[in-house]
């Protein structure tokens, strides 16, 4: 299950930067994107 999440925060930061390259000002509300991402992430794993 650890590795897993761990995939699901590595897939969560890569995500987030590509949306950083594309437009920096689309990452303010990261923190709470972030959680969702990782939580549908867990639930299709």
């Amino acid at each position: 299950m650890e590795a897993h999440w761990n995939q699901a925060l590595i897939r969560v930061s890569e995500i987030e930067s590509k949306i950083s390259a594309l437009d920096p000002a689309a990452l303010e509300p990261s923190p709470v994107m972030g959680k969702d991402i990782a939580a549908f992430d867990l639930r299709t794993v």
